[in-house]
């Protein structure tokens, strides 16, 4: 058995390497959809996708920028609700959480910004990280579940589409893995200490909420996807809304280039040509479909850090 400062030593070691062997992926990920943009790039009519581009209607696309910002709205309502039994948090002040945190997620690695507000809310709010951790992976199986219940209907609104079929058994089984990681969690609090703290289902009025905000959050983004295909003269349709929401959402869970940039408009444009419109078309639907999601929540996720900058320097001033 080594001795602890071994121990101590090749910890910073294993650490280092895990953080290299991320950005190894990464770095892979993110070549591999530059090929695949490279491809489609050159194979795609430029012509055709400027004029696409140039003639989409303004207005739908700046409806669609403030419902993507709803979007944000509700993932901080969700984290406002989850830990409402924990400390007492001002929409507001969680807004510009989630704010600086899709944000920051946007370049850093594996969405590293949400570390951001982890720490935020452990240092300004006193919550334990057990608990965040645990509504940040009650979130993200809240997602999961919400969106293989969105998309089930597309088996059959596309049997022409044979690879969607296993949606039909993913879905039952997503849904019995959510009930069972809750009740082992529940069951778990009388022998786990770090599960004794976590108050969050406690309150099943604010759990429920907490949930309601995020399927909020997905059909805004359909809501979103809606708006782009109509901006280009896309026809609106069902299924091939939920087959963008999908696809994207699959392509986008491998790690690539930071802000999904090159992965999304990839899955997005497939999605679509599949279901026969133009590459050009689809294309520019794609670039507004990110566009609407990413330029503004850069731009105000920009002057939140600086608000919240500014607001903590002055405190720190103030401190006798």
């Amino acid at each position: 058995m080594p001795p602890p400062t071994a121990t101590r030593e090749e910890s910073p070691l294993l650490r280092r390497r895990s953080r290299g062997a991320m950005l190894l992926v990464r770095l892979i990920t993110t070549v591999v959809v530059g090929l695949f943009v490279w491809m489609a790039v050159r194979r795609m009519d430029m012509t055709g996708f400027r004029h696409a581009l140039a003639g989409a209607s303004v207005a739908p696309v700046l409806l669609a920028a403030v419902v993507a910002f709803g979007i944000q709205v509700a993932r901080a309502g969700y984290w406002r609700a989850i830990l409402w039994s924990h400390a007492r948090i001002s929409l507001r002040t969680m807004l510009r959480y989630t704010l600086a945190a899709s944000g920051a997620s946007i370049v850093l690695p594996a969405r590293g910004g949400e570390a951001l507000r982890v720490w935020w809310l452990h240092k300004r709010h006193a919550i334990p990280l057990a608990v965040l951790g645990a509504a940040f992976a009650l979130e993200k199986m809240s997602d999961v579940v919400t969106l293989m219940l969105t998309v089930t209907p597309l088996p059959w609104l596309l049997p022409s589409e044979p690879w969607l079929g296993p949606v039909r058994l993913v879905t039952p089984l997503v849904l019995a893995g959510a009930l069972a990681v809750i009740l082992v969690a529940r069951g778990g609090r009388r022998r786990l200490r770090w599960l004794a703290d976590l108050r969050m289902f406690d309150d099943l009025r604010h759990a429920g909420a907490a949930y309601s905000f995020v399927v909020a959050a997905w059909v805004l983004d359909l809501v979103v996807i809606g708006l782009a295909m109509h901006a280009v003269a896309i026809p609106v349709r069902l299924d091939a809304a939920l087959l963008v929401l999908l696809v994207v959402n699959l392509a986008t869970a491998i790690p690539a280039a930071p802000g999904n940039i090159g992965t999304l408009e990839l899955a997005a444009t497939f999605a679509l040509t599949t279901r026969g419109v133009q590459p050009e078309r689809a294309a520019a639907f794609a670039l507004l479909y990110h566009g609407v999601q990413i330029v503004p929540l850069i731009v105000v996720s920009s002057f939140t850090a600086v608000m919240s900058r500014r607001e903590a320097s002055a405190a720190t001033s103030r401190w006798p």
